[in-house]
């Protein structure tokens, strides 16, 4: 059964269900808990509720691994009814439902199950606060994370690496830069720790500070990975810093990657150069990329040529994205949006 879950053989996994049924092992709770497990890996839920529905003696782990199945077909709805009905339920429940949410953009409903989880006295262990400050990573939710950074640092959870980042992450991403830093100053820092908080700097439009933030990691002990390089970038994007952009990207991009074929490092250039209005050098940039260019680089021009209205750009980086990627649609769209704000500013066109 393991090895049909693997690779999704259902057919062979029918085989197994049937020789333990002839052999009277239907009723066996580690068989059945392994069928259904067996049965979802193959994305057959209707047959893994089929082998649920017929278990005589399923327990906590027979309930989870449902609720998973049906988290996977994406029926969220079936898994929380079954989250309902569980006669029992562990740290493995409460964890798959609020990260199911979390994972559908049901942030609402996973602050409330994080909420009614402490309601009923069922202490969160390091998968919960990973999830509820995933959940908390938005404005509306500023208070609640307040509340969740309170509850860490009490019960010590701020000692974990992981969570620390993750509350420093989420102070960020709501633009809460200084109990970001607060939380970050506090902790071990590694890579991503350090990418977290200039990545809360370049969305809140602080360049200089991630500029700051840069150099600084530049003397410790950490060294920094493409990610970090592409942060800083973004950031300088963000807040018009083209030169300090360049700089940064030219100076450390070779030094902390081997491989010139990401092109999402390239296209933050592209959009560093775009936003701006230097629309020649973001041309200019993606002709002497090292990597053949993707459709979604040139739509990255292109969309910068629909800002500043320069038409016959467009339309050579609109033709380039539909040679790669003539299904999509964005480049048509994109293309006529140029066409349609140039025309308000010049009728001839």
């Amino acid at each position: 059964m393991r090895h049909c879950s693997n690779v999704g053989s259902l057919l062979n996994g029918r085989e197994i269900h049937a020789h333990i049924q002839k052999c009277g092992h239907f009723h066996d709770t580690f068989l059945g808990n392994c069928l259904i497990h067996m049965y979802g890996s193959c994305e057959s839920l209707e047959e893994a509720n089929y082998v649920f529905q017929k278990m005589h003696h399923p327990n906590v782990f027979t309930w989870n691994i449902m609720i998973k199945v049906y988290v996977q077909d994406g029926n969220l709805d079936g898994a929380y009814v079954l989250f309902e009905k569980m006669p029992q339920k562990d740290g493995v429940s409460w964890n798959t439902m609020m990260s199911a949410f979390v994972q559908n953009q049901q942030d609402m409903s996973a602050v409330y199950l994080f909420n009614r989880m402490l309601l009923e006295c069922v202490l969160p262990d390091k998968i919960s606060l990973l999830c509820i400050l995933d959940a908390c990573s938005k404005v509306e939710y500023v208070e609640q994370g307040l509340i969740i950074h309170v509850f860490i640092v009490n019960e010590g959870y701020d000692q974990n690496m992981a969570v620390s980042t993750a509350l420093s992450n989420m102070h960020g991403k709501c633009a809460n830069l200084r109990l970001a830093m607060i939380v970050f100053e506090r902790m071990q820092q590694d890579t991503v720790s350090w990418n977290s908080m200039i990545s809360g700097y370049a969305q809140s439009g602080c360049g200089s500070e991630a500029l700051k933030l840069f150099m600084l990691w530049l003397h410790d002990n950490v060294k920094p990975d493409i990610v970090s390089v592409v942060g800083v970038v973004s950031a300088c994007d963000h807040s018009g810093l083209v030169d300090d952009g360049c700089h940064f990207f030219t100076e450390m991009y070779e030094s902390c990657t081997n491989s010139n074929s990401a092109q999402e490092h390239h296209i933050c250039m592209i959009d560093m150069f775009g936003r701006v209005g230097r629309v020649d050098e973001a041309a200019d940039y993606i002709e002497k990329m090292p990597c053949q260019p993707l459709a979604n680089a040139w739509r990255a021009l292109l969309g910068a040529c629909r800002i500043h209205g320069d038409v016959t750009k467009a339309e050579e980086a609109a033709r380039a994205s539909l040679e790669l990627e003539p299904e999509n649609e964005v480049a048509h769209i994109l293309l006529f949006n140029t066409y349609a704000a140039k025309e308000k500013i010049d009728p001839s066109i």
